[in-house]
């Protein structure tokens, strides 16, 4: 039921994106095209108007344009042999002369049967060197016919309009697989033409740089967060967008690399085609299947490659293949278009409407723009595919912000429920420990009584006055040392227990008094052994945050641990030092020191490097407990024959 609802919203979405995107077409075709624009309309070379009535809506100069191969002189032109075209009826010269490179001659007269007024002709980019005479005088010139160098921008000639007005344009091509006057001339007012620009120029601006926006914060999303290859394939193909709707800009920095610039603009067209179909196939999971990285990958970076490739050096080379290149063009973007849509029906995902509803939308643009070509030019705002371009990259932005919120409640959910399932295996476990050391505890006091007993046995005897031989007084002895040995331990796990039960103190302590404090009450201790007991503190006074009875008993069992392996000669110091966050305390001996082996276990439970009875391991496993309870840490460096050093490193007390 639930799947047969949910191919329902996908049979919806298809038809209600495919309705809309064929009605803003239909929209944009009638109230934004150059060829549907009421107005004068030329005929036999002549272009009747009235001045006045193109200084609030311009006309377009579309039909009437007489034509001839080569470039002539505007005095001899009615010598040669024309023929009457219209703008956007050819796409190059092949109709001149059957080879699609050359040069030709347009021409027309504008005739004003109204006031004279100044008037305004814009020639929107010109494939790809040109020169413009009005009334037989050079108004304006782009690139160069000899030597040949192309320059591909937009022209603007001024002039007077009082009756007829004689409009020549020279084109020569050997660059673009478009050529001549392609683009139709707009003839108004010079605050006509100069609004006109300004608003496409506007609109423009608002596709390039909000999609260049959603480009860097994806990019910047992928880089620092998570390297999640949708929202990198997202950030390529607003970046693609981006360079695809950026000619106007490079026109009006007249960049001198026009080859380079058209190979620019076809592989971005075709860097969106490749960036769509990862981004859809990722999401749909299609890129798991083997036809995708067999055939979709390479056909699609074969294609931009291709794009990237043929202006360069292909086309300007073999001219017979420019309508072989436009033909597999318009092919492999409606192919790929139709791969997006049916991937985005077929998928299984969350967000497939959205994706599906960006990718019919897309492709419906592509199919209108190849239909409508010849026959549809904005007068103001984008092409089609522009405008398809940028209502994809947005559906598929709306998409990834989805997804990304999903993920982030999933993300939340999980941590809550990890938090909730810690806090129970938390609460479990301290139950167990707590069991444990009342275990422990109560089993050490009941010890206490049968090794009393036996301690009080063995006094009584000593005590008696009974004839004991050596044998027996040998065991007695025996038994005494074992005695005082089980005594020993049950009295560290005494003290150990005790240590979890007894809450800690925290407070702000200097470590400088500390130490202070506690070499001049041991110091006495400590060198009786023979050792000298010494003490370096800094003049910077470290404090932390710790509680003081369990900082000294850290203290006393290194120092005492340090003790037990140091003789007459040797000494034991006691220092402090630390940097901007840390505190760092060390206790250093010149004693044997400790076997690098014995090194990693040394701060293990009951672990000991003395002779077999000689230690029970637990002071150093107490010490590291009390600095880990400190927010710090505790570690060991030695050399066997040189020492020993143990390094206490603490949190400084903030703002201190």
């Amino acid at each position: 039921m639930i799947c047969r609802r949910e191919h329902l919203f996908s049979r919806a979405a298809l038809v209600g994106a495919l309705l809309a995107a064929l009605l803003f077409f239909f929209c944009v075709f009638q109230l934004d095209n150059k060829y549907s624009e009421s107005g004068p309309q030329g005929e036999n070379g002549v272009f009747p108007y009235c001045a006045g009535q193109l200084s609030e809506q311009p006309a377009f100069l579309i039909d009437g344009w007489e034509v001839c191969a080569g470039i002539i002189l505007p005095e001899d032109f009615i010598k040669q042999d024309v023929q009457t075209v219209s703008i956007g009826q050819y796409s190059d010269f092949s109709f001149l002369t059957g080879f699609p490179y050359g040069t030709a001659t347009y021409r027309i007269t504008l005739r004003n049967i109204g006031d004279a007024q100044t008037m305004t002709v814009y020639l929107p980019e010109v494939f790809c060197a040109a020169k413009v005479y009005v009334d037989r005088k050079l108004a304006a010139q782009s690139g160069s016919f000899s030597p040949y160098r192309p320059l591909a921008r937009d022209l603007t000639v001024t002039f007077p309009a009082d009756g007829d007005t004689e409009l020549v344009v020279q084109v020569a091509n050997y660059t673009h697989y478009h050529g001549g006057l392609f683009f139709i001339p707009m003839l108004g007012s010079p605050d006509v033409v100069t609004r006109m620009a300004a608003i496409r120029l506007a609109f423009y601006a608002m596709l390039c740089f909000g999609l260049l926006a959603v480009s860097l914060f994806s990019t910047a999303v992928w880089v620092l967060f998570r390297h999640d290859q949708p929202t990198f394939w997202l950030g390529a193909l607003s970046f693609a967008y981006t360079l695809t709707v950026s000619y106007p800009f490079l026109q009006l920095a007249r960049v001198p690399v026009v080859r380079m610039r058209y190979a620019l603009e076809d592989a971005a067209a075709s860097a969106m085609i490749f960036c769509a179909v990862c981004f859809v196939s990722i999401l749909s999971d299609v890129c798991q299947k083997k036809f995708y990285r067999t055939l979709v990958l390479p056909v699609c970076g074969g294609f931009l490659l291709m794009s990237a490739v043929a202006p360069l050096w292909v086309l300007p080379h073999l001219p017979g293949f420019l309508p072989f290149y436009d033909a597999l063009i318009t092919f492999y973007e409606l192919t790929a278009a139709a791969y997006l849509v049916i991937c985005a029906f077929r998928a299984e995902c969350t967000g497939r409407l959205l994706m599906l509803t960006g990718s019919v939308f897309f492709g419906t643009t592509l199919f209108c723009a190849a239909l409508s070509a010849g026959i549809y030019e904005p007068a103001q705002f984008a092409w089609p595919r522009e405008y398809g371009g940028f209502v994809l990259v947005l559906i598929f932005g709306i998409l990834m912000v989805r997804r990304n919120r999903q993920i982030f409640l999933e993300n939340e959910r999980l941590t809550s429920h990890l938090q909730e399932e810690v806090a129970h295996k938390t609460q479990g476990l301290s139950t167990l420990l707590a069991e444990r050391k009342q275990f422990l505890s109560d089993v050490t006091h009941d010890l206490k009584i049968p090794i009393t007993s036996v301690r009080n046995y063995i006094r009584m005897i000593e005590l008696s006055g009974a004839p004991v031989d050596g044998k027996i007084r040998s065991s007695l002895d025996a038994i005494s040392i074992k005695f005082e040995d089980m005594n020993t331990r049950i009295g560290d796990l005494q003290r150990f227990t005790a240590e979890d039960e007894a809450p800690l103190e925290m407070r702000p302590i200097c470590l400088n008094e500390l130490l202070a404090d506690y070499h001049r009450l041991n110091r006495p201790d400590v060198e009786v052994t023979g050792a000298d007991f010494l003490l370096h503190l800094p003049v910077r006074q470290y404090f932390i945050r710790g509680d003081r009875d369990r900082l000294c008993r850290l203290l006393e069992n290194l120092v005492y641990n340090a003790v037990s392996f140091v003789g007459e000669g040797d000494s034991i110091s006691l220092s402090l030092e630390g940097s901007r966050t840390t505190a760092v305390i060390k206790i250093s001996d010149t004693g044997p020191g400790i076997p690098e082996s014995a090194l990693p276990n040394l701060f293990k439970r009951f672990y000991s490097t003395r002779p077999e009875g000689g230690g029970r391991g637990l002071g150093l496993f107490i010490a590291k407990s009390i600095a880990l309870e400190h927010g710090g840490d505790i570690s060991v460096t030695s050399t066997e024959g040189k020492g020993t050093t143990f390094s206490i490193c603490f949190p400084l007390e903030p703002d201190r």
